[in-house]
């Protein structure tokens, strides 16, 4: 990974700054490309902040609780400005899917009909995200000069207590994915998922300039966990905006569509369990691949 965690040299610090500055410019480079592509910006912008959000709890054990907090919440807050206009542009992927798919050819006139309400929405808030304020380069602007964000990622931090809060994430991930399947929440599926994707991330940022193979294979292991529950939790999403639009509700193919939805989204929650299942029965305790790192 081009801006893995480096120790400094002759030091048992790994270099924080230089990983901070290398994943802003790779935001940078995407938010200067707002007007070309807008859903791309949108999405690296979401993902960039959830990949600081994982790197900020990495370095907790380096840091003051009171540092973190305040750095969590900008970092939390920052990232919710473009949530639903990153929903919306999924939702407008998702169905696209569905409308060409031959499976929902029965349905096609709901599909249509939520397509169209979809698109009104992204015009609205494509207007406010970039025109209205100009989220993008707000967010740019956040990352190059708030003082609480630079002083929290630019400190070195010790690598034993960068390893200690790979292993915090890692223990929460897996009491959430024991939660998850003993009730009947879907927020509590979504908890775990916010997990795994710590640990996905936090993956990334550890891994050494020449990657081990049992480095990769944990990280490819998360990744497919990550892909189904990302699935799983779209169509959920989507099941419950489409919920929402109450001028369909007596119509069969309304009925129809919702329950394919739902379905697909048992499929991929279950794949992710499976793959859960096998993922944390073969890794009680990760610690050991990051040894010698």
């Amino acid at each position: 990974m081009p801006y893995s965690l480096q120790p400094i040299n002759g030091s048992s610090d790994f270099d924080c700054h230089r990983t901070f500055d290398l994943i802003c410019n790779e935001l940078f480079g995407f938010i200067e490309l707002r007007n070309e592509n807008l859903v791309e910006t949108t999405h690296q912008s979401r993902k960039k902040l959830k990949l600081f959000r994982a790197f900020a709890k990495l370095i907790k054990p380096a840091r003051n609780d009171a540092d973190y907090k305040i750095a969590n919440f900008l970092l939390r807050d920052w990232g919710r400005v473009f949530s639903d206009l990153r929903d919306a542009h999924v939702r407008r992927i998702l169905m696209h899917d569905l409308h060409i798919n031959p499976d929902y050819e029965d349905e096609k006139y709901v599909v249509e009909e939520l397509l169209k309400r979809n698109r009104a929405e992204i015009t609205t808030l494509e207007k406010n995200t970039l025109h209205s304020i100009d989220e993008f380069t707000l967010l740019e602007k956040n990352l190059k000069q708030n003082p609480e964000i630079s002083h929290y990622f630019s400190k070195p931090a010790d690598i034993n207590l960068v390893i200690k809060g790979f292993q915090t994430s890692f223990l929460k991930s897996k009491e959430a994915f024991y939660f998850a399947f003993t009730s009947a929440d879907a927020e509590d599926v979504h908890e775990w998922r916010k997990r795994a994707k710590d640990i996905q991330y936090q993956t990334e940022l550890l891994m050494p300039a020449t990657e081990k193979d049992d480095i990769l294979r944990f990280h490819t292991q998360i990744s497919d966990i990550c892909e189904h529950l990302g699935n799983a939790n779209d169509m959920h999403m989507l099941y419950v905006w489409a919920g929402k639009n109450v001028v369909l509700h007596n119509s069969d193919q309304y009925a129809a569509l919702l329950k394919k939805i739902n379905e697909a989204n048992t499929v991929s929650s279950k794949m992710a369990k499976e793959s859960g299942n096998y993922f944390y029965d073969d890794y009680p305790e990760p610690v050991f691949l990051l040894e010698n790192k």
